[in-house]
């Protein structure tokens, strides 16, 4: 279950900014723009793992910001553990870490979770972390596999999510149905019905 994102405008957020880091998540944004333009998601023998639509995506990006005269550069996904940005392995961090101090900017492509795997990895609030995508829901899809192993996904729906966050503890409840809240370090993760 992907969430569902849609591109944002970033334009006011990058003015007067000389440089910027692309972070993008391989996961739901890929499929989210695969299931929006009806592309495949996976072309194994033609393009591993990569998705071309995401991929066009994020150089059209890329080509925009030069054109403002924004000097932007792709932290590129090289491996499988590197796809979902909010579960990357400690060595993918540090490599974020040191690559964002040369930017004036990072503009993750992502969902919140993603944009906040991000910030807490860059380690500087000098760095602003600019969220270049918005969830619409998460989505249910339907995978179809055509030969030579080209994986395409029809969207089910789309489930809305109201995300609550509780000031006196550090619970999070996800409304559709059931949640899940976190029980604190060392605790147990329960369901709550909601």
């Amino acid at each position: 279950m992907p969430f569902y994102l849609k591109a944002t405008d970033i334009v006011d957020q990058v003015d007067g900014l000389r440089s910027v880091l692309i972070v993008p998540c391989g996961f739901c944004p890929a499929v989210s723009l695969a299931v929006r333009k009806k592309k495949p998601y996976i072309e194994l023998f033609r393009r591993f793992m990569k998705t071309e639509v995401y991929e066009t995506f994020i150089k059209a990006l890329q080509r925009c910001l030069e054109e403002k005269g924004i000097r932007a550069s792709v932290f590129k996904i090289k491996m499988p553990q590197h796809y979902v940005t909010c579960m990357w392995p400690s060595g993918r961090k540090r490599d974020l870490e040191k690559r964002a101090r040369r930017f004036d900017a990072v503009v993750v492509l992502g969902c919140e979770a993603a944009v906040t795997s991000v910030k807490h990895h860059i380690l500087s609030d000098d760095i602003p972390v600019i969220q270049g995508m918005d969830i619409e829901g998460i989505m249910t899809v339907h995978p179809t596999v055509r030969f030579p192993f080209n994986v395409s996904l029809s969207m089910q729906s789309v489930t809305a999510v109201k995300e609550k966050m509780s000031a006196s503890s550090s619970e999070t409840a996800v409304h559709s149905g059931l949640a899940m809240a976190d029980a604190g370090v060392g605790g147990r993760l329960r369901l709550i019905n909601g």
